[in-house]
């Protein structure tokens, strides 16, 4: 086999940056998969501190919802940083100004407050980070030859 018949069988897409290895984005894409069954398990404690009508247990579950949400940002703009860097970067700086508008909510230990600043801010920038991590992560399966057009975090 010929040195570029040997090239043109390695499967990199071609949307990839150059200097991006496949194994940083296979550890991000299981760094992410990871936190969405932490978020999950942290769902569920919530759930059962309202259930126990504990406000306290509630307020710091949310609170490691909150924190738990924000790091799933920062590993998105990780990820999709290796495909796009102006959209990663876009989403880092939404998930810093997260975090530091968090830190001032958490500090007033108010559960109205902190419930209104994640419909006004963490939802939107939660939403607009998925929403393109599943387009980077859809569109490299597809450029990879995968059959589904959608790309599923497991």
């Amino acid at each position: 086999m010929t040195f570029a018949k040997c090239i043109l069988t390695i499967p990199v897409p071609p949307i990839l940056r150059v200097g991006m290895e496949l194994s940083e984005v296979s550890r991000l894409e299981r760094s992410i998969a990871q936190i969405k069954r932490d978020l999950s398990s942290l769902s569920e404690e919530r759930w059962r501190a309202a259930l126990a009508r504990n406000e306290e247990s509630v307020f710091k579950a949310r609170v490691k919802a909150v924190e738990k949400t924000l790091d799933n940002c920062n590993a998105i703009a990780k990820y999709v940083s290796n495909f796009s860097a102006p959209v990663g970067k876009e989403i880092q700086r939404r998930e810093l100004n997260a975090r530091k508008t968090f830190e001032i909510i958490r500090s007033t230990n108010d559960p109205k407050i902190l419930h209104s600043w994640i419909k006004e801010q963490l939802i939107p920038s939660t939403k607009l980070a998925e929403r393109m991590a599943h387009m980077t992560a859809s569109t490299s399966r597809k450029v990879q030859g995968a059959s589904s057009d959608f790309h599923k975090w497991t």
